[in-house]
């Protein structure tokens, strides 16, 4: 289906599990009122231009998305939870494959290198993308990875040099309890690294 000026037209009614496009979008979890709002949109010629990013890896194709990317460890574990399509996913899902992936993360995984604006290449072990905020939801709660994010903005990057246990242990502890949202990631315009060992 095409949109205005040739763009494509996508309307989005949440299926899964965190559902994070739909609810950044504003729309409702529950599928049967999101498909009421969509089918009012649509009569009524309502629409959202929504920018997307793309994700160029060196060593494959490159991926269009609509709203966060991960590299890295996140990828992963994401790869992982897709693989398991049989069993429901769950923050406890996510959580068990996260770790017993960040083993092999520390005892295998390669550096990515990621190209900032200003054309300067910094080595990192994980890179969350963002197009939006939140990065993704535990439950009801939102879990901010570039706060400052929106579909109207930039992207933004955070992303980490190391994976070592102290800075796990922070990060996580920023990003879960209420403390705000992990240091050294700053959004849409200006990115920057996370500097810590």
């Amino acid at each position: 289906m095409s949109g205005p000026g040739g763009h494509a037209a996508l309307g989005v009614v949440p299926g899964g599990s965190a559902n994070v496009f739909a609810r950044a979008l504003g729309l409702p979890r529950d599928p049967v009122e999101a498909t009421h709002r969509l089918l009012v949109a649509i009569e009524s010629g309502s629409r959202r231009q929504v920018g997307l990013g793309l994700v160029e890896p060196a060593d494959s194709d490159s991926r269009w998305f609509t709203f966060n990317a991960g590299l890295g460890w996140d990828a992963d574990v994401v790869a992982e939870v897709e693989r398991r399509r049989d069993k429901t996913a769950s923050p406890l899902l996510y959580a068990s494959i996260a770790l017993a992936n960040y083993v092999k993360q520390m005892l295998t995984a390669t550096d990515l290198l990621v190209e900032l604006p200003d054309g300067t290449r910094e080595k990192t072990r994980l890179a969350f993308v963002s197009n939006t905020d939140p990065w993704t939801y535990l439950g009801a709660k939102p879990i901010h990875m570039n706060p400052d994010c929106s579909f109207d903005g930039g992207l933004g990057l955070f992303a980490l040099r190391s994976l070592a246990p102290p800075t796990i242990a922070r990060t996580l502890s920023q990003i879960l309890l209420p403390l705000g949202p992990p240091s050294g990631g700053i959004c849409c315009g200006s990115t920057m690294l996370t500097r810590s060992g």
